[in-house]
């Protein structure tokens, strides 16, 4: 897993960065959608689970392996569009109160896309 940067690493850093939600291209193909994302100028996207088929609710400990192969996903089709990974939201919070191994697994996946948040 890549360690959080903690702050910023460059001026590029530093700028504010347009992004839009991928949910606006959900009748389209991911790849067509992207494609226009960075067609239009902006400098990221913010993803969701559901975008890469990772189902949301129930989620547990065990749906590891499906996040992190999400989150593999994301990274990949980020790069190969030239979008940076802006974000990466869980749709819903269903149950972390009660199991908090659901927070840390949806954290880790959230690194691993490349996110910053």
């Amino acid at each position: 897993m890549r360690e959080y940067r903690g702050g910023y690493s460059t001026e590029r850093d530093k700028r504010m960065k347009f992004r839009i939600h991928t949910g606006l291209f959900q009748s389209i193909p991911m790849e067509e959608g992207l494609a226009m994302i960075k067609e239009a100028g902006y400098d990221g996207v913010e993803w969701t689970w559901r975008d890469v088929d990772v189902p949301v609710v129930p989620v547990s400990g065990s749906d590891r392996k499906r996040i992190l192969k999400g989150a593999e996903k994301i990274r990949r089709m980020s790069e190969k569009s030239g979008l940076e990974v802006i974000s990466v939201a869980p749709d819903i919070l269903p149950n972390f109160a009660d199991d908090p191994e659901i927070l840390r697994v949806h954290f880790e996946g959230i690194m691993e896309s490349g996110a910053f948040f």
